[in-house]
């Protein structure tokens, strides 16, 4: 029987099957060796909760004599059902844990003879926390859990998840990076509602990429697991972003001159608006493709467009975990706008983002009202060569400077320059290479044979609406 021809299991059907294996185990047993299912995942969802429509499988920890085994295939003949319809297949994920029947809860007892169990609440979020598949449910049943307790005045909170993940597991660590991100911005959604809704979405078309990326590359899939091929799918992305799109972080910070920072957009161009940066939107006449931010100083907008809602206290800016998500994505070229402003710690925080770019194999340009900026890096070569940093500022830039931003930076040569520089040093105690010209005519070069730069571009006509302001 193929997935898509599986029964599915609903809240409706699933009494009615847990009862016949009841009754076939009963008649095989002898009515003497009393048994325990525990449901976890799916039909633990469906047996608590109302928000899930179905199941394909009945995941369980079954406790019973060997007929058990018996009594479920009579079930599965007498209704046409999979073999592995109820299985304990469960036991062999990462997410299992010896302590599950300690904090189960009781269900239901069928026959009078076997006792059903469920893990509900933060102990069933801790499980699919645990394991964090994109292809199933577990992202938008963690938001329907939360927003069905919270609805019924049983609020779960962070700590409550920390400590069920711990009763487990024994230590939070266990939790993906990624999960852990996921919980912390989900907990600080107001509208779990809508969340849920976009989550199941996303689950949804990743499954179909899936089942379609196996039907065209059979012999490659023949053996990945569902999760290798997603990230076979994500690399060819990947190579694909790599050739042509660019991922551009519109911060908050203000924009005065919208045609000139708005003519650096492209129309292929992966958009990602920050928080309060909504307010350039109509401006910069381009629909955000990702919201991001803890809309601390805008209204969340709670459109149909894909939000990341992130906690108030965090490690990154809004802006820098937009770039931070834009590479997990797979973008190489990133443009940031709105991100220089009057908070000079916040200014700094994302001028500096582009060293994590770069660190990363990746490359960033900044651009405001009066300057383009981005980096110049050496980089390592093949047998431990370096390969020399470049750059070119042309002559209609009226001012260029180098700023060292990382160490001392070594080998700084710049030609076409009105103060030329040979084989220089430039380092943060002694910042000399500021306010440089392109000779007349010409394209200034540099050169960078160690350690990073900052080039910053002082834009045409900016000297001249600096002096009027």
């Amino acid at each position: 029987m193929s997935f898509e021809e599986k029964i599915a299991f609903t809240s409706e059907n699933l009494n009615m099957y847990l009862n016949a294996v009841a009754k076939e185990y009963k008649q095989l047993s002898g009515r003497k060796m009393p048994a325990e299912i525990i449901l976890i995942g799916g039909a633990s969802v469906l047996a608590n909760y109302g928000f899930r429509e179905s199941t394909t499988d009945i995941d369980a920890i079954i406790q019973a004599a060997s007929c058990m085994k018996d009594a479920i295939q009579r079930v599965s003949d007498k209704y046409g059902l999979y073999d592995g319809w109820l299985n304990a297949d469960f036991k062999r994920t990462n997410s299992y844990s010896e302590k599950l029947l300690q904090y189960s809860k009781y269900y239901k007892t069928f026959a009078n003879i076997v006792e059903v169990r469920t893990v509900a609440g933060e102990y069933l979020i801790a499980m699919k926390l645990v394991s964090g598949r994109r292809y199933k449910h577990d992202l938008s049943d963690i938001v329907g859990i939360l927003n069905y307790e919270k609805k019924s005045g049983n609020v779960i909170d962070i700590e409550m998840i920390h400590k069920a993940v711990e009763d487990l597991y024994g230590d939070w660590d266990i939790v993906p990076e990624s999960s852990k991100i996921f919980i912390e911005g989900i907990l600080n959604s107001d509208n779990l509602d809508k969340a849920f809704s976009e989550i199941e979405k996303n689950e949804r078309q990743t499954k179909e990429a899936v089942l379609e990326f196996r039907i065209n590359n059979p012999e490659q899939t023949k053996r990945k697991t569902a999760n290798e091929v997603i990230e076979m799918i994500r690399e060819i992305e990947q190579k694909s972003l790599e050739k042509t799109a660019r991922c551009v972080v519109v911060g908050g910070a203000d924009i005065a001159d919208y045609s000139r920072v708005g003519g650096y957009l492209r129309s292929d161009d992966f958009v990602v608006y920050c928080d309060s940066g909504l307010k350039h939107m109509d401006a910069l006449s381009v629909k955000p493709a990702l919201i991001v931010g803890d809309f601390d100083s805008y209204d969340d907008p709670h459109s149909d467009v894909e939000t990341i809602t992130l906690p108030v206290a965090k490690d990154d800016t809004d802006s820098v975990f937009a770039v931070r998500e834009g590479m997990r994505r797979g973008y190489k070229e990133f443009l940031l706008l709105g991100v220089i402003g009057a908070r000079l710690d916040h200014t700094l925080v994302n001028v500096y983002a582009l060293n994590m770019l770069a660190d990363n194999g990746c490359h960033g340009v900044i651009v405001d009202d009066y300057s383009e900026m981005e980096l110049i890096s050496s980089k390592p070569g093949e047998d431990g060569k370096v390969i020399a940093g470049t750059a070119e500022v042309p002559y209609d830039y009226p001012y260029f400077s180098l700023v060292a931003i990382e160490g001392e930076a070594s080998g700084v040569t710049i030609r076409n320059a009105k103060f030329p520089l040979e084989d220089s040093v430039i380092s943060p105690g002694y910042q000399y290479a500021t306010s440089n010209e392109a000779l007349p005519g010409k394209t200034a070069e540099i050169e960078l044979r160690q350690g990073r730069l900052l080039l910053i571009k002082i834009a045409p006509g900016a000297a001249e609406r600096h002096t009027e302001e």
